[in-house]
């Protein structure tokens, strides 16, 4: 009888600390998991916030351009203001 109930035990602990290995594997993947989609997700906002930045750079480079322009133009209006006859 206690032969049998010793086997048991074994058998039963033998079972648990299985279980318990199988379940810390488990957790191990889903950390890896959630560390990979973190990883992604970082990767996907730096990415989106270089070509969002990007974007604004051009933009303010084309603002740039064009008030440069413009003040050319005026200080040109301005020049031939003298020329221009007065109406």
């Amino acid at each position: 009888m206690r032969e049998g109930r010793k086997k048991f035990e074994e058998e039963e602990e033998e079972e648990e600390e299985e279980e318990e290995e199988e379940e810390e594997r488990r957790r191990r993947r889903r950390r890896r998991r959630r560390r990979r989609r973190r990883r992604r997700r970082r990767r996907r906002r730096r990415r989106r916030w270089e070509e969002t930045w990007r974007t604004l750079a051009s933009c303010f480079k084309m603002i740039e351009t064009d008030i440069g322009a413009g003040e050319n133009l005026i200080g040109a209006m301005k020049d031939s203001e003298h020329t221009l006859p007065v109406s």
